[in-house]
């Protein structure tokens, strides 16, 4: 089973955003090794323990926006984004092999 931390910092209302966490947790199918409200040096030092393998938070905004790695979402209207490779008008699973 996946291990998961929720993070919900202190300044938010704990109460409201753990309760959402938690069902999302029950969904996916996480154990929650935890709730951390203190700050995200805290949750990065549950990761290098390898206490959890998941960091889930109730809102983008939660996220600390310095933290390493990086988590970066590009933007849906980027215009120079490369199309998956299974779009198209033939699924990829139906289109032929590519061939040599």
């Amino acid at each position: 089973m996946t291990n998961a931390v929720i993070y919900i910092p202190a300044a938010q209302h704990l109460a409201n955003y753990a309760d959402q966490c938690i069902a999302y947790c029950v969904v996916k199918g996480y154990e929650v090794t935890g709730v951390i409200t203190t700050d995200w040096v805290d949750v990065m030092a549950v990761m290098a323990a390898r206490a959890a393998q998941v960091i889930v938070v109730a809102r983008p905004d939660h996220l600390d926006p310095d933290r390493e790695p990086r988590i970066e979402v590009v933007d849906q209207g980027a215009s120079h984004a490369v199309p998956p490779r299974n779009s198209g008008p033939v699924p990829r699973r139906h289109r032929r092999p590519n061939q040599v």
